[in-house]
């Protein structure tokens, strides 16, 4: 079995960079369609499907550059680029998530994602399948592929809960101080209550309209503050994996760089003996 090959720090933190990455790409790409694009944003199937093309291009890219990488001595910096990729999406989300968030920052982000997990998936499973002999690679691959299939998608569904329940709490403590005593409250309908009056809305259902729209308003910041939660949990799993990475990966070059050090200098030391 492989298993006895991959149990060492450096594979182990390939299955890991692989694990975390695929689930920050595949838990993104399941709320942030759903939730903010048609739910916030009110798009269409086609104009979010078009959105996401940057992630396809920026993978394929990615899939060129570690293509490219193999045998270099910076290929094992590709996945730390791509978690960071990973960390810049989540952190713009994180901070800058709003209900106007327009197409151009999304495609951006896509761009992120999909730069991020094809610089991290990849690049992962193989840091952790090659440490096995070549007849027993195949399982290896497999076994890695496997694990991390199964933990991104089975994270999925939880995130879309953690999202859809932070974003009802959320709408609680807004519609809270949202009272008809509430003098911004009736400030603002009021404003609204006019502008669609002047638009030409009977005054007899002006003012439910405005309601209307102020609730759908503070539905769609609930949202949005509960997807922002969840880029959030996810940004801050990315930063914990970023350090162990660079910890787990940077002590195992070196300590390859020590091994092959001490070879040289014992192999120059036997040379006069056996001259």
């Amino acid at each position: 079995m492989p298993i006895k090959y991959i149990a060492k720090p450096r594979p182990i933190m390939g299955a890991v960079v692989a694990i975390v990455a695929g689930t920050v790409f595949t838990g993104t790409v399941g709320v942030l369609p759903g939730l903010f694009l048609t739910g916030v944003r009110d798009l269409g199937p086609r104009d979010v499907g078009l959105l996401f093309w940057p992630a396809i291009v920026a993978a394929i890219v990615a899939a060129v550059i570690v293509g490219f990488a193999q045998g270099k001595p910076w290929q094992p910096a590709l996945p730390l680029v791509g978690l960071l990729s990973l960390a810049v999406a989540m952190w713009r989300l994180t901070t800058g998530l709003t209900t106007v968030t327009t197409g151009g920052d999304v495609l951006f982000l896509n761009a992120l994602l999909g730069l991020g997990a094809g610089l991290t998936i990849t690049p992962g499973i193989l840091l952790a399948a090659l440490a096995a002999p070549g007849p027993l690679i195949g399982r290896a691959l497999a076994l890695v592929t496997l694990y991390r299939l199964a933990f991104a998608f089975i994270a999925a569904t939880p995130l879309n809960h953690l999202a859809n329940k932070d974003a009802a709490r959320h709408y609680l403590d807004l519609i809270e101080g949202i009272r008809p005593g509430n003098a911004t409250f009736a400030r603002g309908l009021d404003r609204l209550t006019q502008g669609l009056t002047a638009r030409g809305a009977p005054p007899s259902r002006a003012g439910a309209q405005a309601l209307s729209t102020l609730t759908h308003g503070i539905q769609s910041q609930a949202v949005v503050l509960g997807l922002r939660d969840i880029f959030g949990l996810l940004l801050w799993a990315l930063t914990l994996c970023i350090v162990v990475f660079i910890v787990v990966v940077g002590l195992s070059l070196l300590q390859e760089r020590r091994k092959k050090a001490l070879e040289q200098a014992k192999g120059e030391g036997q040379g006069p003996l056996a001259a």
